[in-house]
């Protein structure tokens, strides 16, 4: 865990350049969400009507800044961490061949578990680092409280994206011919963010997409978000936080079984 959680650091150092860009894609982003509607309908207060009228609740131009921002997240978070495991595993497997190794000295299930436990919360981390300088700027003490909790909420969704990602990959690395396994992993971040609507009520995406997202814990992570950043203080929160606890609960044990499955099919 010592070495995954180092190597990683360094990384982050190394590739420090490629974080930024993706920062201010993410920024980009989250304000073109809110101004090109701005601008296309004359003014912000058509905006801001308009998300009154999806989530019944009042919000300020500050806060749907807030807003966005964080939801934006979502997109690094979630190409990190499916780029990273496909990317890894593919390595160690293919090109490495360092899973003998593993498999040597340890369970395959442990390696992957570890993997996603350290290398998914550490690329979480990464990816939201940049709400650190923006909501304490935005909404002064009560956004540095506001990026703690979506952090919170982010975590255990990336451990369990992780090992949802390693399942995939173990399965694609092995049973298919795949030589570049980053054209597979470059579809799933864009299937599973459509899928969950970032910025409108998970209940408007079209059910048969939604089918596809909950393979992961995102709808209910987005879902609590939203009410996070929308009903702040209010007790509604509670009912999203104790869904979500018992979303995390499944979507970290079902892996972990499957994983342990998968691992006594590699080893024959």
């Amino acid at each position: 865990m010592k070495a995954l959680l180092y190597r990683e650091f360094v990384w982050f150092k190394r590739y420090f350049s490629d974080y930024l860009g993706m920062w201010a894609i993410q920024l980009g982003f989250s304000i073109g969400v809110v101004f090109m509607p701005a601008y296309i309908s004359g003014g912000q207060a058509y905006v801001l009507s308009r998300l009154k009228t999806l989530y019944g609740v009042e919000i300020t131009a500050g806060g749907l800044i807030a807003f966005t921002l964080t939801l934006s997240s979502l997109i690094g978070v979630v190409a990190l961490i499916v780029g990273d495991v496909f990317s890894t595993l593919y390595y160690e497997f293919r090109i490495a061949e360092t899973n003998l190794t593993v498999m040597e000295a340890s369970s395959l299930a442990d390696f992957l578990f570890y993997n996603a436990l350290g290398r998914s919360s550490l690329l979480c981390f990464f990816a939201t680092l940049y709400l650190l300088a923006l909501l304490p700027l935005i909404k002064g003490l009560e956004g540095l409280f506001l990026y703690l909790a979506v952090l919170a909420l982010l975590l255990p969704a990336s451990i369990a994206l992780g090992l949802l990602s390693s399942i995939l990959a173990l399965a694609t690395i092995t049973l298919m011919p795949v030589r570049r396994p980053w054209a597979i992993a470059n579809l799933i971040p864009p299937i599973l963010l459509a899928s969950v609507g970032l910025y409108i009520p998970v209940e408007l995406v079209p059910f048969l997409l939604r089918l596809v997202a909950y393979i992961t814990p995102l709808p209910f992570v987005v879902e609590a978000l939203q009410a996070l950043l929308l009903f702040v203080g209010q007790p509604i929160i509670l009912g999203y936080l104790t869904t979500l606890l018992v979303v995390y609960t499944l979507y970290l044990t079902v892996p972990i079984v499957l994983l342990r499955r998968a691992e006594r099919w590699v080893r024959g």
